[in-house]
């Protein structure tokens, strides 16, 4: 049995030194002694689309603080939750958090646009419940084969040997991007925020409540499906979003 408690212990602890060492940072920077009026701007915003995430849907807010002229970093936290709007099974349910931290290094501007760079870490923890297909093969279409000694045709059902289990998966996801953006300022202090990249992202799971341990998540096409699956695994990173915000 997994002991949950602990597990969470752990995972927020972690969280508090990823804020900390954000805190000290940024102190760093206030310190500084540099002409404010040219770069000392705060950006605080938020990812609308991120409510609508079909897999981890979640409420984020993010807050930049520039350094130096093209210098910022960015710390950001997540609430996830479980929106009843986009569930299709009614029994599954997900909590959890996610803290990021990103430095950005800014290139140039045309007008009001500001591309960057970027570097961004984060962790997630999930607690999910779901109903969980295991055994079989779930985009497998139907098929017929001779039956010789019969002398017909006996329909397979890739699904014969499957079933379904409602099970709590506890993920943890740790994930390194690189990233291009622009930044376009629109008026009034509100700001836009778009990029997109590439990265790696590292999964550790664990299942409770299971049927069978040594059953094997049933195949299937969508490769996120692939998220639910016991024990370490590493797969790409596509960070896209777009985001609004307010500078101050």
């Amino acid at each position: 049995m997994l002991d949950s408690h602990n597990y969470k212990n752990r995972v927020k602890n972690l969280a508090y030194f990823l804020l900390l060492s954000f805190i000290v940072f940024s102190l760093s920077g206030f310190c500084q002694k540099n002409d404010s009026s040219q770069y000392n701007r705060h950006f605080i915003s938020f990812a609308p689309v991120n409510i609508i995430d079909p897999l981890s849907p979640n409420f984020e807010i993010n807050y930049e603080r520039m350094l130096k002229p093209k210098l910022g970093i960015q710390l950001s936290a997540a609430k996830i939750f479980t929106f009843n709007a986009l569930q299709v099974n009614s029994a599954q349910k997900i909590n959890g958090f996610r803290v990021r931290l990103e430095a950005k290094k800014y290139g140039f501007g045309v007008n009001n646009n500001k591309i960057y760079f970027g570097v961004q870490t984060s962790y997630a923890y999930t607690d999910e419940t779901a109903v969980v297909d295991f055994g079989g093969c779930v985009y497998c279409d139907r098929s017929s084969e001779v039956d010789t000694t019969a002398g017909g045709l006996i329909e397979i059902s890739p699904l014969n040997d499957g079933y379904q289990d409602s099970i709590r998966i506890f993920r943890n996801t740790a994930i390194l991007n690189f990233k291009i953006g622009i930044r376009e300022n629109l008026g009034n202090n509100i700001f836009i925020d778009a990029y997109f990249g590439l990265g790696i992202k590292l999964r550790y799971v664990k299942h409770n409540g299971r049927i069978d341990e040594s059953d094997e998540l049933s195949e299937e096409r969508h490769p996120s499906s692939q998220r639910n699956a016991k024990g370490f695994s590493v797969v790409p990173s596509l960070p896209i979003n777009i985001k609004l915000g307010y500078l101050f």
